[in-house]
């Protein structure tokens, strides 16, 4: 029976430069995000409100009714929120991961020990359901790293890798496919199955060319040296 392998997907955001982007920006931002999603796979195209019910849930539409993003960013606010704290959690309408289902939060505060993100839950159904899960997982980073360029990390790998194989449990890691905010060079990095250049000036890192198994000894040797060769340039940061 075919089982279902549990991702991570994150875009870590800095979090000092995230605080200092006006709210109605970030919305701008994460709309534009949320729409472009959609040009990706059919199952990226719906986002709906988090509601205590399936059936509440389905009537709001956060790209149809853009007033009810609005109503649950402000509902994440608490009294001590800096004016730009921002966070919201949507789901794409599927409740089955085996069928496509997941859902997306979004977390900018300055305040408390958290860490700033953009995550996708259940991230094992783009691995699983994308009809090109190794080429939509580039498109989502390359897009969320043009509009934010407050990211300074990104990382879609198996959760075992991460937990278990990364080779400095106190920084970031490539993975299968990472983002680094600074241009890369294809001679430092001979063995990745690509290098993609971003308009941001950043580069995103596919370390195997089928989706990761931390069970593949290449994989999981390409994704360590990529990693050691970053921090000998001096590119791969600390976990926040």
């Amino acid at each position: 029976m075919d089982t279902f392998k549990r991702f991570n997907f994150k875009l870590s955001f800095d979090k000092q430069r995230i605080s200092r982007v006006p709210v109605h920006v970030q919305i701008d931002r994460s709309l534009t995000f949320l729409k472009a999603m959609g040009q990706i796979d059919p199952i990226l195209k719906n986002w709906l409100l988090c509601a205590e019910g399936k059936d509440d849930g389905l009537t709001h539409n956060v790209l149809l009714d853009q007033s009810s993003l609005l109503r649950e960013i402000e509902s994440w606010k608490d009294s001590d929120s800096d004016v730009n704290d921002m966070s919201f959690v949507l789901w794409n309408g599927v409740s089955n991961p085996l069928k496509g289902g997941l859902s997306i939060t979004y977390h900018a505060r300055s305040g408390g020990s958290l860490p700033a993100y953009i995550e996708f839950s259940e991230a094992g159904t783009l691995a699983r359901c994308l009809q090109d899960p190794r080429q939509g997982i580039v498109e989502l980073m390359n897009t969320a790293a043009d509009l934010w360029p407050e990211i300074y990390w990104g990382v879609a790998a198996p959760n075992e890798y991460l937990r278990k194989q990364r080779v400095f449990q106190d920084r970031q890691t490539v993975g299968w496919i990472g983002y680094c905010p600074h241009p890369l060079s294809t001679a430092d990095f001979p063995n990745v199955a690509e290098l993609r250049a971003t308009q941001s000036q950043g580069t995103i890192i596919v370390s195997c060319p089928g989706i990761m198994d931390e069970k593949n000894v290449q994989h999981v040797k390409v994704a360590g040296e990529t990693d050691i060769k970053l921090v000998e340039l001096g590119l791969l940061p600390a976990r926040y």
